[in-house]
Formats: structure tokens, sequence, C-alpha cells
């Protein structure tokens, strides 16, 4: 099997995955919204999100997936955590529950099967370009892609939630 085929068998059993999860919420929820409906009709899934995010929902109903941890090792934590994240953010869009990661988010993620966590904690390899391994100015390690670390260099900085920030005065070396 080509590495072409096995992402393209990914994709296929991805949007399988989102089907069973419709289901899902339909036979949980619908008793409660007879009248609504609990996601949009015009879903739809795009791989193309690239960095160090796993996936990302929009109130229109698009959801984003990192398309490097689709292809790579992350595959299993993408179909049982990851998509059902997202997708319990487009059902509570749609109900106008929550637009965050707030408790009713939670108790919708984990009725889709997922743990409820905010944040995915695994690593991503770039399919594309270096990776360079920064200590942020809280002392925090920190990878990020070679379109990154060039912009760093430039002058540029990003803030790193709760691990300080890199910017041109941190250390770092390339990890691959």
């Amino acid at each position: 099997m080509t590495e072409r085929t096995s992402i393209v068998e990914r994709k296929q059993m991805i949007l399988s995955r989102l089907e069973v999860l419709k289901k899902t919420i339909s036979d949980r929820l619908g008793s409660r919204y007879p009248d609504r409906a609990l996601y949009p009709s015009n879903m739809r899934i795009s791989f193309n999100l690239r960095g160090a995010k796993a996936g990302t929902a929009s109130q229109s109903g698009e959801i984003r997936l990192n398309i490097d941890m689709v292809a790579g090792e992350s595959f299993s934590n993408m179909m049982n955590e990851i998509l059902p994240h997202e997708f319990a953010h487009i059902v509570c869009f749609k109900l106008g529950l929550d637009y965050g990661h707030g408790k009713n988010w939670k108790a919708v993620a984990r009725m889709l099967g997922c743990s409820g966590a905010r944040c995915h904690s695994e690593s991503v390899k770039y399919a594309r370009g270096r990776t360079f391994e920064y200590v942020t100015t809280l002392g925090a390690r920190f990878v990020i892609s070679e379109t990154r670390h060039k912009r760093v260099q430039r002058g540029g900085s990003y803030i790193i939630r709760g691990k300080g920030r890199i910017d041109k005065t941190c250390s770092y070396k390339m990890v691959a």
C-alpha cells in the first residue's frame, strides 16, 4: 500500500467516524431538542490544517484537521479524541450551548466518547521542513516549525499559553 493510498483511506475512516458521531449525538440529544438541528446539514471536513493545532471547528460547520497528524502516528488520537472534540464544538455552536471549552461543551464531548480535554498533548511531526525546539522565557521547551522559526529569527515572537514567550533572545536547537 502506498503512502498516498494510506492517507486517502485514513480520510475515509475519519468521514465514516463522523457519521457515527452524528448518529450518537442524534440518539443522545435528539429527544431533548426535537425541533432543532443538532449540527449543520452542510458540515464538511477539511484536511488542510498545519502547525501545532490538531483541529479547529467553525460556526459554519467546518472542521479542519491537521494533515500531518492524520498522516502520522497520531491517527488513533485524531479518531478518538480530536474529531469528537471538534464535532462537540459544532454541536454546541448549533445549539447555542457553549462557544469555548465550558461545562456544556465538555458534557457533549464526553457524550461523544472523548476525554473532554481542552488541548492535545501529541507531538507534531511536520511533513515538510525542519523543526526547532526553543526554550521559552519561562524555561519550558516548545517545538515549532521551520516557518515559525524563520519568523522568530526575523524579530517576531509567539506567546505560548502558560509557558512563556518565544522570541529572538530564546535559545533553540534543531530537532529534525
